[in-house]
């Protein structure tokens, strides 16, 4: 009873017993020590291929063992390292006549050549197995074609059903030849010797070209590289540059009052400074920015397209282009800056109607803005109020520069201090402006109305301002409402609570200041949702 033993090779799984595994490593020995050349290892590949198919071929359903016998076959069949030896001894036509026994001793089978092809390598394989030119059947099948068309369809059908020599022991076969070691070695050196003399041919000067060009080709690539970069760089210069001018057409759009924004009307601007000021400030701004840009925007081209612009006579006349610009916006920012040098103000106190129950509610009469909306962070409540500096409503423009203070009065009535203020180029024009203000207040019983914004009076804008200061004995109490939101400003009190958090709640005056009365120790609130009111309420 012999032992098993399971070997790989060329990729198949055999099992073979010890005696004939002894022999069989043994055998493969001899052939690693005689093929030790530069080809030897493509020679031990196809041999080890050829067993492992012999081997195949020996075993059967009822055998899958390989015994020593098998392998005694084997060698016989593929031969020893020594009788190669042997027959490299003998004479030139002793070796030729050899060769000839060996090249008809072999099994053929019919495979297709892909070593000698025009489309599949059916004819070559054919002609190879009956030992012809390929080109004769290669013309019958061609007439066949231009004749009858059937000759496509049955190369197509021998295509299919015939396959492929893509081993060296099938093109061996294909050819008849006996699949032993001499035949693999001499094949294997016939086609390294071949495939050597093809490159030494055909890509042994493409090769030494190649590699005196390589640092001309590194240059040509680094060169490429270069100019997409510097193509996309331009790119980007320009496309940025198309974009500003875009930016600077609609915004003078805007300032002339051609593209009107938030239903202001076309000459919203001629409230802040004179039309030959506004064109100036254009002109200049237009020169200071734009210039830059359309010499960023010529470079960029400059580089897309690789023109030879030459901007220096160009960059003279748009640097003086510049500079006036730049002296414009210079002169008429100093025009504007005058307009509001001096600044005047007046007051006016008036005695509030006394109130027996010593309590006043302030509400504002919501002229601009109006949009009232409560948004909560952290807990806390927090109201706002979408509003404009300026609303325009026909012949009118209000201002929203109001702003309401409460402090302690000195004896026991409540009074309302008015202060007028506005700027101008003179302390007279300055005067006159604050004079020509145009601003109400209503009471109501205990209800006190005070408008949230000015009227301009027809004067332009010169930061024209209204602070009320509303003047509380002690013990009074003041409900601050929530459309108030706008108009209260910096209210001292005693917990020194802001602005926006005072709304909505009963203050009472003391020695020290306001306190709330009804404000609860870390009260928790939530996000209140209320109807957001019109837009620009006319006043009532």
């Amino acid at each position: 009873m012999n032992k098993t033993i399971t070997i790989n090779l060329a990729g198949l799984v055999f099992h073979i017993d010890d005696n004939a595994y002894d022999v069989l490593r043994a055998y493969l020995e001899k052939l690693n020590a005689h093929f030790a050349g530069p080809a030897g290892k493509e020679v031990l590949n196809d041999i080890e291929a050829r067993i492992a198919e012999m081997f195949s071929e020996k075993q059967t359903s009822s055998k899958n063992v390989i015994v020593l016998e098998d392998v005694n076959d084997v060698i016989a069949v593929m031969g020893t390292p020594e009788d190669i030896a042997g027959s490299a001894t003998d004479n030139t036509t002793e070796a030729a006549s050899s060769a000839e026994a060996i090249r008809g001793s072999g099994r053929k089978r019919v495979y297709r050549n892909p070593d000698d092809k025009v489309l599949g390598g059916v004819c070559s394989g054919i002609a190879a197995y009956f030992d012809f030119d390929p080109m004769w059947l290669r013309l019958a099948f061609v007439l066949a074609v231009i004749f009858g068309g059937s000759g496509l369809l049955l190369y197509i059908i021998l295509w299919i059903i015939i396959p492929e020599a893509k081993t060296l022991s099938e093109k061996m076969e294909m050819r008849g030849e006996a699949v032993n070691i001499s035949n693999i070695e001499r094949n294997v050196k016939a086609e390294m010797s071949q495939v050597s003399d093809t490159w030494q041919s055909k890509y042994g000067p493409q090769a030494r070209r190649s590699a005196s060009n390589a640092s001309n080709f590194i240059g040509n690539l680094l060169r490429y590289a270069g100019k997409f970069l510097i193509t996309l760089f331009g790119v980007v210069i320009s496309a940025a540059c198309i974009a500003l001018f875009i930016g600077l057409t609609v915004g003078i759009f805007i300032l002339m009052g051609w593209i009107p924004i938030d239903d202001i009307p076309a000459d919203q601007f001629n409230y802040f400074i004179e039309p030959t000021q506004l064109w100036l400030c254009i002109i200049g701004a237009l020169l200071v920015i734009g210039i830059p840009v359309l010499i960023l925007l010529l470079n960029g081209i400059k580089l897309i397209f690789r023109l030879n612009l030459d901007l220096r006579r160009t960059g003279v006349v748009m640097l003086v282009l510049w500079l006036v610009g730049l002296a414009l916006c210079i002169w008429q920012g100093a025009e504007v800056g005058k307009m509001y040098s001096a600044k005047t103000t007046f007051s006016r106190t008036e005695r509030i109607d006394s109130n027996p129950e010593k309590r006043y509610v302030l509400k504002a009469n919501i002229i601009t803005g109006g949009k009232m909306r409560f948004m909560s962070h952290d807990g806390v409540v927090r109201v706002r109020v979408d509003d404009k500096p300026l609303t325009f409503n026909g012949d009118t423009v209000w201002c929203s520069s109001v702003r309401l203070d409460i402090d302690q009065s000195r004896n026991d009535s409540v009074y309302l201090t008015t202060t007028y203020s506005a700027r101008g180029s003179s302390s007279q024009e300055a005067r006159n402006t604050a004079r020509a203000i145009e601003y109400t207040y209503a009471q109501h019983d205990s209800v006190l109305l005070f408008d949230n914004a000015l009227n301009l009076n027809h004067n332009k804008f010169r930061a024209q301002q209204v602070d009320l200061t509303l003047k509380l004995p002690v013990g009074y109490q003041v409900v601050l409402d929530k459309s108030l939101i706008n108009v209260v400003y910096d209210i001292d009190n005693v917990a020194n609570v802001i602005d926006e958090d005072m709304l909505g709640h009963t203050w009472t005056m003391t020695e020290n200041g306001l306190e709330c009365r009804d404000c609860a120790p870390n009260e928790e609130r939530h996000e209140i949702i209320v109807p957001e009111e019109d837009e620009g309420k006319n006043k009532t």
